[in-house]
């Protein structure tokens, strides 16, 4: 049976989620669970505005940790309460995109999501006037781009996933969206 919230419970359930994880940790982790970047939460978690939380982080930039060593690809990422449990496991973690867009110039290493999709450009040029790329495959068409289907979206986007010891880390916008 699925059950469908309205916007108002799913407020409250994100209200509960970001109070609770309040002054705690999100760390980004390789596939193996090696802890790669600790980004502090603020001390009230960050906002939540409906079905959306937004964390708040206490810097949006942080140095890679000793067991990244020479770089280490981000896979995963945890969020631990100010106590140090990790209550909320298998986030994902992955390249930073942008929303596609009709009628705009892309140029190739460009990353978009679309449908719940990640793609990187693979040949530059204008997406088409609508709907955008779609499917898994590589050479997908979208006006004059192609693009190439890396993964699905991940929860949290990097500026880099490869992550190094000393290296700085850096989160965009981190959000949660209650589903």
């Amino acid at each position: 049976m699925s059950v469908d919230y309205d916007v108002a419970v799913k407020t409250v359930v994100q209200t509960a989620k970001r109070d609770y994880f309040a002054d705690g940790t999100l760390e980004i982790l390789a596939a193996n669970d090696t802890v790669l970047a600790i980004f502090g939460l603020v001390a009230n978690g960050g906002s939540v505005s409906g079905d959306t939380w937004t964390l708040g982080l206490d810097s949006s930039t942080v140095t890679g940790e000793a067991g990244a060593g020479a770089g280490t690809d981000a896979a995963k990422a945890q969020i631990k309460t100010s106590g140090g449990d990790a209550h909320m496991t298998g986030l994902t973690a992955g390249q930073a995109s942008t929303a596609w867009a009709a009628s705009t110039a892309y140029t190739a290493g460009q990353y978009v999501n679309n449908g719940g999709n990640l793609y990187v450009c693979a040949s530059g040029g204008t997406s088409a006037g609508s709907g955008g790329p779609t499917g898994t495959g590589t050479g997908i068409t979208d006006g004059t781009v192609s693009w190439d289907y890396v993964s699905a979206k991940p929860d949290l986007g990097l500026d880099n996933v490869s992550i190094a010891s000393g290296q700085n880390v850096t989160l965009s916008t981190t959000t949660i969206k209650h589903a």
